[in-house]
């Protein structure tokens, strides 16, 4: 593998250029077939398949879950020639996405039960970006705005199919794409390395004989660690060493001249940016493009030409202005009609697509036409047929063709993957192939693909566009939003700004399985179809369960239920749900009510008052359809509630002979565990403002619990509290007894887990003084910058205020600060009766019980606090039910 070089001229700056950038392959011309249709497409690729002697390998997003006749033509292959090793690479979230029915990963795991591991090894790549509890909360069909395992890689022995195709039916009948066949053994090993690189980060796909009938497997072998447990930094460093070698440019000098038989020189370009991270990002397809279109900004390329294609429309900022930019005069964009969209006519909001890319084409057309670039770039839309009538087409073509002065058809062109927009660069993994040819044959072929690609457009103008036939509903809404559609397109703009990076969907498609869509046209549609901030709960923390045991020792437990304590009131709970939206209560217990103690801290429950709290949490869950949080009110501590919260007998202190030990923690919590694993909806807080114990014992204790927990098979989201009261404030505060320097370090395997604290505003953090004194604000700043650090979430379980109007500021800022950052996904205020002994200054206050009153008799918190301020910030999208992800081994 040596840089090539074509005789010098205009191509030659394109070599050097490339050279330095991307590895070479020098070739011959007829080495490579340009496939013209998807039945070609396919039918080239089982010739190829039964014909296998050594080994296949395939990357792909997906292969259709339906597909059984390409799987025959696998095992047939298999089964005729035991020398054949297959190894098949696809995304992860997509693979598995209509599990326990029939998948991707379904329809693959026979292949490993007849063939064995040692024959057939299945991969399926989860990008680093979503885990935890996102994982867990964003819907499946929206969770591939993540990344996703992109590559399309089709190799048997000594061959490869670069193409943007992936594996189902529709891309083998009437989904146009681009195909190359590469007839080389360099450039399929080469690929081939690439293909088991991603494959040495991803999961493994095992035969199971559960319902969904597979399971995910991170082997030993593998790379690194699976990146959905440990730090996202580690994984991009040793995925940027790995890379490296691959990614870099040949170190050999360049020859003289290119040999007559090798007239050819293939670039392989990849974009791995999401593996390998911004920091060490060697990834060669943007770099590759942008240089190239830099050239064709020079005055010695005016006669120069070049045809643009992608399904959907949307490239990247910085390669939009480049086209703009270009010298050259007879230059083509072919993109998809609205009725050659596979979201045409759609039900819901994915049918708005094609409005949507109607109107980002009509966007670069304004463009074009206001840097006077409209003799120099015509738009054509593809159509054959209207999609959902029969004889219909889609379209899903993407590349580059480029012929430079003196030359009627293309030297250069591009074939591979990518989508070429913003989230190519930054989510999704690529790679394809830039091809520079001196080969009058292969030359005259791509002008052919070029041609053929155009028998089925029409060339489309600003004017057309604004026609009432053609005009997007979207487009008045779009400009209420931006200063201008030029704008956004040459630069002044970035049309992904005002759109979370969560929301960076990557829909499917609905007539087909699978359709790419971009960050732009979602931040289009979210003005139709707004999407919720970043709070996922929103609630109140229900106070009583804990109450009657302030008595003399050994008396006051449990309390006599419905009179000196419930663990709700149903009312209160209609209430919240039917008219504020809310989703989440924090019901409190105390773990010597639940575990007596005469029977000791334990398995060993009190049986009637556990029928109470399951009838509370059915309640919340089952008729309400909220989630409930479990909370342990206990500080840490068993045996003195009376004297709480500073009682003796730290959980775990064995210098202690009263006190209670880590393992009897964990016994109990593996028992409400167990009992409600099959409810998603609710969740464990482990304690409450756990005060005054080392941090070592409070991560002994708390990893313990978590693991007691995921022996059950509960994999129900855990919140863990941090050290000193669990204060928002003091996080970071504390020297190496910091939760800060702990908490981090806290493990579970499922990865679904968020941090608990509590912020008050008055001057001691505690929520017993009317006056509002502390910026809550700069108390979470440090926190927020640790979530970040360490990829965690947080739950705000406590917080509240009086009816002050210094309070009143306070919360509606840090309710708003919450929900800018991600980091911040629940939050519940206090329901505490004017019983409680937590208030001192309870007699102006009242709690948040809709129909409560304060001691004077003046209205509550409910009224002052609740309804004016609180309830006016639950987002009208919370969640409302679990995305199941699967269950990781």
């Amino acid at each position: 593998m040596a840089p090539g070089t074509i005789s010098s001229g205009v191509l030659a700056p394109f070599v050097q250029e490339l050279d330095n950038i991307s590895p070479s392959f020098r070739i011959k011309g007829s080495q490579i077939k340009i496939l013209r249709t998807p039945p070609e497409f396919y039918g080239t690729l089982k010739t190829k398949i039964k014909g296998a002697k050594t080994r296949i390998f395939l990357s792909t997003l997906y292969i259709g879950k339906t597909e059984t006749e390409l799987i025959t033509v696998i095992q047939d292959a298999l089964r005729g020639n035991k020398d054949v090793k297959l190894s098949i690479l696809t995304d992860c979230l997509r693979g598995t996405r209509e599990a326990p029915n029939p998948s991707c990963a379904s329809l693959l795991a026979p292949l490993i039960e007849e063939f064995g591991p040692e024959r057939v090894d299945i991969r399926m790549y989860h990008t680093p970006n979503l885990k935890g509890l996102r994982k867990k909360h964003v819907p499946k069909r929206i969770n591939e705005g993540w990344g996703l395992q992109h590559m399309k890689l089709y190799g048997v022995d000594d061959e490869i199919i670069l193409s943007g195709a992936n594996l189902s039916s529709d891309y083998f009948t009437n989904r146009q794409d681009r195909y190359h066949l590469f007839s080389s053994p360099e450039i399929t090993d080469y690929f081939n390395k690439i293909h088991n690189a991603v494959c040495s980060f991803s999961y493994q796909l095992r035969p199971s004989e559960k319902d969904a009938g597979f399971e995910l497997a991170w082997p030993r072998s593998n790379a690194v660690s699976t990146p959905l447990i440990h730090s996202k930094t580690k994984h991009e460093n040793t995925a940027g060493r790995i890379m490296r070698d691959l990614l870099l440019p040949s170190s050999q000098a360049s020859e003289p001249e290119i040999d007559d038989d090798k007239d050819t020189i293939v670039y392989p370009i990849s974009q791995m940016t999401q593996l390998m991270g911004s920091r060490n990002d060697l990834s060669t397809e943007l770099p590759a493009i942008t240089r190239v279109l830099e050239l064709l900004s020079a005055d010695r390329y005016q006669d120069s030409r070049w045809t643009f294609t992608a399904g959907y429309f949307n490239p990247a900022r910085s390669l939009t202005k480049l086209l703009l930019k270009t010298k050259s005069k007879q230059n083509t964009v072919i993109t998809a009609s609205p009725y050659a969209n596979g979201f045409y006519k759609s039900p819901g909001v994915s049918g708005m697509l094609p409005d949507a890319y109607t109107y980002l084409a009509r966007a670069f057309l304004k463009s074009v036409r206001e840097h006077n670039m409209s003799e120099a770039i015509v738009l054509k839309e593809w159509r054959k047929g209207t999609v959902g009538e029969p004889g219909a087409w889609t379209y899903h073509a993407k590349g580059l063709w480029i012929a430079l002065p003196g030359d009627k058809s293309p030297c250069l062109s591009i074939i591979g993957s990518s989508n070429y927009t913003k989230r190519s660069y930054s989510l999704d993994l690529e790679t394809g192939a830039f091809i520079v040819t001196r080969d009058p044959d292969l030359k005259k072929r791509l002008g052919e693909e070029e041609q053929w690609l155009q028998d089925h457009v029409k060339q489309i103008t600003v004017d057309d566009l604004a026609t009432n036939e053609r005009r997007s509903p979207l487009g008045k809404i779009w400009d209420q939003s931006t200063d201008s559609s030029s704008s956004v397109l040459a630069g002044e703009e970035d049309s992904d700004s005002w759109f979370a990076r969560e929301a960076s969907f990557h829909y499917p498609e609905p007539r087909s399985c699978g359709l790419e869509t971009e960050p732009s046209i979602f931040a289009l549609l979210a003005l139709l179809s707004p999407v919720g901030s970043t709070i996922y709960y929103a609630g109140v923390s229900e106070s009583s369960g804990e109450f009657g045991a302030y008595g003399d020792p050994g008396t006051g437990l449990p309390g006599t239920f419905g009179v000196e304590n419930a663990f709700i009131d149903n009312t209160g709970i209609d209430v919240m749900v039917n008219e504020h939206n809310v989703n989440l209560f924090r019901v409190v217990s105390l773990l010597e009510k639940m575990c007596l103690l005469a029977t000791g801290l334990g398995a060993t429950f009190d049986e009637e008052l556990y029928g109470h709290l399951k009838d509370a949490v059915d309640y919340i869950s089952a008729t309400k359809g909220a989630y409930c949080i479990l909370d342990l009110h206990n500080y840490m501590r068993y045996n003195y509630p009376r004297e709480q919260p500073f009682s003796r007998s730290i959980i775990g202190d064995t210098s202690d002979w009263a006190a209670a030990t880590t393992e009897q923690f964990g016994e109990f919590w593996y028992e409400p565990a167990d009992r409600f694993k099959d409810n998603e909806k609710v969740i464990f807080g482990l304690m409450n403002e756990l005060h005054d114990v080392a941090s070592s014992r409070l991560l002994d204790n708390l990893q313990l619990v978590v693991d007691k927990l995921r022996e059950t098979r509960a994999t129900n989201l855990i919140i863990a509290p941090g050290y000193c009261w669990s204060g928002a404030h003091s996080w970071t505060e504390g020297g190496s007894e910091a939760s800060s320097e702990w908490l981090n370090k806290l493990v579970d395997l499922t990865g679904n887990l968020a941090m608990d604290v509590h912020e008050y505003p008055d001057l001691d953090f505690s929520g017993g003084h009317a006056a509002c004194e502390s910026d809550q604000v700069a108390n979470l700043e440090h926190l927020t910058e640790w979530l970040r650090a360490n990829e965690l979430t947080e739950f705000i379980t406590e917080f509240g205020g009086s009816n002050t109007t210094g309070c009143v500021d306070m919360l509606n800022t840090m309710l708003d600060y919450m929900a800018d950052n991600e980091e911040y996904i629940g939050a519940a205020g206090p329901f505490w009766g004017t019983y409680s002994p937590y208030y001192t200054d309870q007699n102006q206050w009242g709690s948040l019980e809709p129909g409560s009153t304060a001691i004077d008799g003046s209205p509550s918190l409910y009224n002052t606090i609740w309804k004016t301020v609180i309830a006016p910030k639950v987002p009208d999208e919370l969640q409302v039910e679990l995305a199941c992800s699967g269950r990781w081994r």
